[in-house]
């Protein structure tokens, strides 16, 4: 008997030790923490889409594009700063490869900030294809009381739209 839970503690250690690398070897998010807001040019928009920092899909990390073009990936507790011509835009995250692409349309206005959230369910919650996701728009104050806990992912060098 006492062998028998000697083995049963080894492998479980075992397990444990293979989780915890597991999780470690994940798309870790690169990047400076957030620095604070730059001034936007008169004939720019800055669009901010973040994501919090969560367990459920820790190690994945979202596609997003801008008009069709693809623009950066959005991992855990990171976001992204999109530099767009004021006017109409469709902001899409495709969280897998099986999962409906999530949009929305963006009215970005010259010389301002627009902060959006990418949400979705988690823990027992949460929708293996994200069937609950949604960007959601964030008011600036909302938005940087998560902004500062996250690091910035470089956006693609891409041609602006439009």
């Amino acid at each position: 008997m006492v062998f028998l839970h000697s083995k049963l503690v080894h492998y479980g250690f075992i397990l444990t030790l293979a989780a915890g690398l597991a999780v470690s070897s994940c798309d870790r998010t690169e990047g400076p923490i957030f620095p604070g807001l730059p001034a936007v040019a008169p004939e720019a928009a800055h669009v901010y889409l973040y994501r919090r920092g969560n367990l459920a899909a820790y190690g994945q990390g979202f596609d997003v594009s801008v008009d069709g073009k693809m623009h950066g990936e959005l991992s855990n507790a990171s976001y992204l700063r999109l530099a767009l011509t004021p006017g109409r835009h469709r902001l899409q995250v495709a969280p897998g490869p099986r999962a409906a692409v999530i949009d929305v349309e963006v009215q970005a206005q010259p010389g301002k900030n627009m902060f959006f959230e990418f949400v979705f369910s988690t823990g027992l919650d949460m929708q293996p294809l994200f069937d609950d996701a949604l960007i959601a728009c964030r008011e600036e104050r909302e938005a940087m009381l998560t902004l500062p806990k996250l690091r910035e992912k470089a956006p693609f060098l891409v041609q602006d739209t439009k």
